[in-house]
């Protein structure tokens, strides 16, 4: 791994993280960032037949929080850095979105956003796998048609 790119994860994870750990400490402050969803939530609420969504609001926090603290640990320490990455941004992207107070805030998040976007498309300058697997395509029918040229 690269220098940059060991300075960069984790400083890109490290947001992310945090959050994750407060969503986990304090579950209900982010069920209160989701305000902007509750008439899809209360949609829910009438089609399910649920009393109260609340909890399992407060629930799916937890569980997003955890995803986010695993995705991003394992990002900071290259393991599996396209997956986590593009799994951060899959999570960061909808809340940016949702929660901006200020434009600096959301700027902020969204080049957030974009720098894990990057990162989940970094091939760490190795060639991507369809490429390969043209190239061992071409590869086989060159040594197929010098050998069949060759039994001729």
């Amino acid at each position: 791994m690269s220098l940059l790119r060991g300075i960069a994860r984790p400083l890109l994870a490290a947001p992310l993280a945090l959050d994750a750990i407060d969503a986990l400490i304090h579950p209900d402050r982010h069920v209160a960032k989701l305000d902007a969803l509750r008439p899809v939530f209360s949609r829910i609420e009438e089609r399910g037949n649920i009393e109260d969504i609340d909890p399992y609001l407060s629930r799916s926090a937890r569980i997003s929080a955890g995803v986010t603290l695993l995705a991003a640990g394992a990002f900071a320490l290259g393991k599996a850095p396209r997956t986590c990455a593009a799994v951060l941004t899959a999570i960061a992207l909808p809340m940016a979105v949702i929660n901006h107070e200020q434009p600096a805030s959301l700027r902020l998040k969204l080049a957030n956003c974009a720098g894990l976007f990057f990162a989940s498309v970094d091939r760490n300058g190795r060639p991507s796998y369809s490429w390969r697997r043209n190239q061992l395509i071409e590869a086989a029918s060159t040594r197929g048609a010098h050998s069949s040229g060759a039994a001729q």
